[in-house]
């Protein structure tokens, strides 16, 4: 209760007194009926300090109320308290004041801790500045983890819904915990390195305090009792602190000061010179535990359904995605408690809450992120397009980076590896891949947002390796015999690759007919149709060829013919033995004043689209053939 007020170290070590200085005067009012003025003069002291430690909190959901305690165990001196306010008005109260400043008390520990941060990373050679940084730091993440607990447990037992406006406050206070955690272990090797000299530099500091105090009561040439028991408990802390500073040893430096105190011999100075390097040894001494217990996070197991709103407000905030590295490391703090677990398999434990984190991570992170970076790559291949541009405005839409998220190291928790860029990158993959083999014709746009997909966010996305075409066995060969006057009217032929296009079509896509399709339908139907496809053609062919010569035969055009060779033969020295142009084009003048048909073709064109389907005809004859040899 001597404590100082200012002092934040001394704060969290009372708290973690208070219960049990509550609870023994309880014990002490239940054995003592009567109570002393003494007695009611610590109470009124032990009553006032609820104002502040409103809560204390234990472990999990498990937490304490001084008034409550209180108000049951010692009602009597509660009554003799004056002015005792209404229990749950001066907790409302107290939240509804919080609520007001919590905001700005999480942004001045922010602007503190980074100033700490600083400073730790810098190579410090001065050990009692090193002290006081690594006790500073104590001091920082308790009491971080001091406003993150009672800000939310107020909440909890007062049965009032927290608003999400506080909810990133709430987990920046985590994330500042881990950072704290993060910097000692970084410096681990300069703390491992000193801390025993800096142990003995506290030590040093204190036995110079005690020092005067000791040189003046061995000094005195007549000693009282109380005198003699000073000395003695001063004589006892200077070698107490000669020694290692074990637990063991602290016990009895702390009961000899005590004693010292307790003698009025040193002056308000000196109490606080002594408690703050009394505090500081403590600290050093027994640092991993100190630093394990203020930056552990466990707590937020019990209040992960808060979980879904930060990963929102994380989404909705690209610039913020280095944030979910503290958040992992401080999910990973209940898994010792899990370990512990005798009622059941602590594996259950862990696999349930891993995947409990990996679905709110899905659906409030992972699946928006990657349909939105879709959706982008799409609007901005198709931008060409009117009104595509409009939703890459950020005016209108905002200009949020997507690939910060992708930039950060892979998530880890237990079994849990969560890799953000491999992920997108896959989705996009599967995606991708399953639309290309349904449109084909779009080979080239998914190809461009392949490359927009490297280009924008660093993604590489694998290449498909679709071929150009169907991979089904394409037109068998019974059809195209059944249809060989369509077949050859509708198909242009290569001649030197041996494959048929179809000249147009309805949808996207063009058929074609090759080698491997002829050899396909040969394995399907056997040998057999290759004599009855070649017996069908050649019927098809008679047919064409008496058109053929009904043409060429017919008076008009026999007689034109029979006048142009006529002068060929005459003129063949002049012409150079080649047909002139202008007469071919004055035959096709003529022949165009003959009428067009019923599809307004000349029968010069109708001619020429004849002796194309013969060419044809004969084309699929070969192709028939080569399909036969490769079978």
């Amino acid at each position: 209760l001597q404590m100082s007020p200012k002092s934040a170290v001394s704060e969290n070590r009372l708290k973690k007194k208070y219960v049990g200085l509550c609870a023994l005067f309880a014990l002490y009012s239940h054995i003592f009926k009567e109570t002393s003025n003494t007695a009611k003069k610590v109470f009124r002291e032990i009553y006032e300090l609820h104002k502040r430690f409103p809560l204390v909190y234990f472990r999990g959901n498990a937490t304490w109320n001084s008034l409550n305690f209180l108000q049951k165990s010692v009602p009597s001196e509660m009554q003799r308290v004056t002015k005792l306010p209404n229990l749950n008005t001066f907790s409302k109260e107290f939240l509804s004041k919080l609520e007001s400043e919590f905001p700005l008390k999480v942004k001045a520990l922010y602007l503190n801790i980074s100033r700490w941060l600083v400073h730790m990373e810098s190579n410090i050679s001065d050990l009692r500045n090193r002290v006081s940084l690594l006790s500073q730091g104590l001091t920082l993440s308790n009491h971080v983890s001091n406003l993150f607990k009672t800000m939310l447990y107020l909440h909890t037992t007062q049965n009032k819904g927290l608003r999400s406006y506080y909810v990133p406050f709430l987990f920046q206070c985590t994330e500042m915990l881990k950072a704290i955690e993060g910097s000692y272990h970084r410096r681990s090797s300069m703390i491992g390195e000193s801390i025993s000299y800096m142990i003995k530099v506290v030590a040093y500091s204190i036995q110079l305090v005690l020092k005067p105090v000791y040189e003046k009561l061995n000094g005195l040439k007549k000693h009282t009792n109380a005198t003699l028991d000073a000395l003695a408990a001063i004589s006892l802390a200077i070698q107490m602190l000669n020694g290692c500073a074990t637990p063991c040893r602290r016990i009895i430096l702390a009961l000899a000061l005590h004693q010292v105190v307790q003698s009025d011999l040193l002056n308000e100075q000196d109490m606080t010179l002594l408690d703050s390097y009394i505090a500081k040894l403590a600290d050093i001494s027994s640092l991993q535990e100190e630093l394990s217990e203020a930056t552990n996070c466990d707590f937020l197991f019990w209040n992960r359904e808060l979980l879904p709103t930060y990963f929102s407000d994380i989404y909705n905030h690209p610039d913020y995605a280095n944030k979910l590295q503290y958040l992992f490391a401080a999910l990973r703090d209940i898994i010792p408690v899990f370990e512990k677990s005798v009622h059941d398999d602590p594996v259950n434990f862990l696999n349930h809450y891993t995947k409990e984190i990996e679905s709110a991570f899905d659906e409030n992170i992972l699946s928006k992120l990657c349909r939105q970076i879709e959706t982008n790559l799409r609007f901005h291949v198709h931008s060409q397009q009117e009104g595509s541009v409009k939703h890459l405005d950020p005016w209108k839409n905002g200009n949020s980076d997507l690939s910060k998220f992708l930039k950060i190291n892979p998530l880890k928790f237990h079994d849990l590896h969560i890799d953000i860029k491999a992920h997108v990158a896959h989705y996009l993959d599967e995606t991708f891949y399953n639309l290309n083999t349904v449109a084909l014709y779009d080979w080239q746009t998914y190809t461009e947002m392949r490359n927009l997909a490297y280009q924008k966010f660093g993604l590489t996305l694998q290449e498909v390796h679709l071929p150009g075409q169907t991979l089904e066995q394409g037109l068998d060969v019974l059809e195209v015999m059944r249809k060989i006057n369509f077949f050859v009217s509708a198909y242009n032929y290569n001649m030197n690759n041996q494959i048929f296009i179809q000249k147009s079509s309805d949808s996207k896509t063009l058929n074609t007919i090759n080698i491997q399709v002829i050899a396909n339908s040969i394995r399907t139907h056997g040998t057999g149709i290759m004599n009855t496809t070649v017996n069908f053609t050649y019927q098809f062919l008679k047919q064409q060829f008496v058109i053929f010569s009904q043409f060429l035969f017919d008076d008009i055009i026999k007689s034109r013919l029979l006048k142009d060779i006529r002068y060929f033969k005459e003129e063949r020295e002049k012409l150079n033995n080649r047909y002139p142009y202008s007469m071919a084009e004055s035959m096709s003048k003529d022949i165009m004043k003959l009428g067009k048909s019923e599809d307004n073709m000349t029968y010069l064109e109708k001619f020429r689209v004849l002796i194309t389907d013969i060419g044809n005809a004969m084309g699929y004859i070969r192709l028939i053939r080569s399909g036969g040899l490769l079978y």
